[in-house]
């Protein structure tokens, strides 16, 4: 089940993602190699421009520093 949390969280951001057409990979016990953290791992080619539209998008959802 949690699973299923972890990757349902997953979908605002990647909706960002696309949005700016940023691309990206996700990893980690999520999709990949079972591991008993419940984790995921996002790479991106994220520049420094996106950030604050990708803040803008997410800091209602999300704690973002």
């Amino acid at each position: 089940m949690k699973k299923v949390k972890i990757v349902a969280a997953l979908g605002p951001v990647a909706k960002v993602f696309d949005q700016l057409g940023i691309l990206y990979y996700i990893g980690g016990s999520v999709y990949g190699k079972h591991r008993a953290t419940q984790d995921v791992d996002v790479v991106t080619n994220l520049k420094s421009e996106q950030v604050n539209f990708l803040v803008e998008q997410l800091q209602s959802a999300y704690y973002i520093d």
